[in-house]
């Protein structure tokens, strides 16, 4: 059966070939070993914790949540945050995720076009309260 759902009239630009790189989630959002590499920076092993605990999403099942998120991403309007003249335009996404644990929690999702890219990559992403 079809999904009956249409997309949002403010979807990210070309969501169709978004990008959510591997690293994203296995190494930093997922990865409860992480650690920030800066003062000040956001820590992936606090998220993983969250993400855990709230969805049940870990490292073994990274390409499920990968797959959620582009799922989901047509659906949902994105927010231009930013932009950037050195980087290009910075969008926010907020969906319902549903977790392997069977719950569902609004994840924000933080995207990028680069300049001379026509791809949203993205950025970071966490679970909101």
């Amino acid at each position: 059966m079809a999904d009956a759902r249409s997309v949002h009239p403010t979807a990210l630009p070309n969501y169709q070939n978004a990008e959510v790189a591997r690293e994203k989630l296995e190494g930093y959002a997922l990865n409860p070993n992480h650690s920030a590499a800066r003062s000040g920076a956001s820590s992936g092993k606090n998220k993983a914790r969250v993400f855990k605990a709230a969805l049940g999403f870990d490292l073994p099942n990274w390409e499920i949540l990968k797959q959620r998120i582009l799922d989901e991403l047509p659906y949902h309007e994105s927010v231009l945050e930013a932009e950037k003249k050195d980087r290009g335009k910075a969008y926010r996404v907020d969906m319902p995720i549903l977790g392997v644990n069977g719950r569902t929690k609004i994840v924000r999702t933080a995207w990028i076009i680069k300049h001379g890219k026509d791809h949203p990559s993205l950025v970071t992403l966490l679970v909101l309260p």
